[in-house]
Parts: structure tokens; C-alpha cells; sequence
């Protein structure tokens, strides 16, 4: 049984595009590799320009059976999301009373889009073993 799972998340618009994209591409792949979403039925993608967030949209179906295995999976994409924001530098928008994904670094000390894009390939290669386990 699919399950359809969309919902928003909400950048700071100090984020630089650049990481923005590397951001992007980083949840396709949390969701790619997730056991329990259909890789053919996912879109992520930066959908609006919001009141105080660029807000990008993720939308996927989970194949799951049981509502706790529902929860659960979305729990995982969550977190994921989450560490993948801090492992970047990208900070969640505080207006939506989400929590922050990371602390801002010293002004004039934003991360590389090329320690970004680093970075996000270690996170996935740690996230892909935690699927594993």
C-alpha cells in the first residue's frame, strides 16, 4: 500500500543558491535511498518564495502497510533532513517555529558550495550505512 507524503521545508533566505541546490539534491537522495519511498514518484524542489523561506517542496509515496511503519518512515526523513541542513549549514526557518538545523556560522564565514557538496556526499554515505544496519 502507498502512502502519499508531502510537505515543506522552509530555508532562511540568507542561504546562498548555491547551497540551496546541493540542499535539494541532497534530500532526492535521503529519499532515493530510503527503503520505503518510491524513488520514481519523488519530487523535490525549490516551489515558492515564501513570507520569510524559500520554501522547498518533497513529495513521495511510502510504501508501507501500517500506520506506526507510516510514522516511522517519515520520522527517518525528517531526521535526515535535518542533519543533512546541519551538516551543510543550512538553517531552517526559525518563522515557522521549526528548530534551528544548525547555528549560523561568524558572518563572513558561510560554508563553500564545494565543502557543502563534500560534506552532503559524507552525510549520504553515513545515512545509506544507517539503512543498512
Amino acid at each position: 500500500m502507498y502512502r502519499r507524503y508531502r510537505t515543506a521545508v522552509k530555508v532562511d533566505y540568507d542561504t546562498a543558491p548555491g547551497i540551496l541546490e546541493i540542499f535539494v539534491a541532497g534530500i532526492q537522495e535521503i529519499l532515493a535511498k530510503h527503503p520505503y519511498t518510491l524513488d520514481e514518484k519523488t519530487q523535490v524542489s525549490l516551489t515558492e518564495f515564501g513570507e520569510s523561506s524559500v520554501d522547498i517542496m518533497l513529495h513521495t509515496f511510502i510504501d508501507v502497510d501500517a500506520w506506526d511503519k507510516e510514522l516511522k518512515t517519515k520520522q527517518e526523513v525528517i531526521l535526515a533532513v535535518l542533519k543533512l541542513a546541519e551538516a551543510i549549514g543550512v538553517r531552517i526557518s526559525r518563522t515557522n517555529k521549526l528548530m534551528m538545523a544548525a547555528e549560523k556560522k561568524e558572518e563572513g564565514q558561510a560554508i563553500s558550495p564545494k565543502e557543502a557538496r563534500r560534506q552532503m556526499e559524507e552525510f549520504l554515505k553515513e545515512y545509506e550505512k544507517s539503512l543498512e544496519e
